[in-house]
C-alpha cells in the first residue's frame, strides 16, 4: 500500500467515527437492530464481512422463493375455488 492509501483509510475511519459519535448524540445512544448489526460487522475482518454479505444474499433469495411459493399456492387455490362443488362433466368407468 502507498502512503496515500493509508491516509485515505485513516480519513475514512475518522469520518465514520465522527458520524457514529454524532449519531449516538442525536439518538441518545439508542441504536436500532440494523445499527447494532452494522456496528458488529464493522469490527470483523473483511473476509468475515464477505461471508455475512453472502449469507444476507442467501436469506434474500430464500425469502423471494418463499414469496413465490405463497403466490403460486394462492393462485392455484383461487383458480380451483368453487370447482369442488361443480358437477363433473366427465366420468371414468374402468373395464
Amino acid at each position: 500500500m502507498q502512503n496515500s492509501d493509508y491516509r485515505f483509510i485513516f480519513r475514512t475511519r475518522l469520518v465514520v467515527g465522527r458520524y457514529d459519535k454524532i449519531k449516538n448524540t442525536i439518538y441518545g445512544g439508542n441504536l436500532g437492530l440494523a445499527d447494532k448489526i452494522i456496528e458488529k460487522v464493522k469490527s470483523l475482518p473483511e473476509e468475515k464481512q464477505t461471508e455475512i454479505l453472502d449469507f444476507i444474499s442467501f436469506l434474500e433469495k430464500k425469502l423471494e422463493e418463499d414469496e413465490i411459493k405463497k403466490w403460486n399456492k394462492f393462485s392455484l387455490e383461487s383458480a380451483m375455488r368453487g370447482l369442488e362443488t361443480e358437477e363433473s362433466l366427465y366420468s371414468f368407468n374402468p373395464g
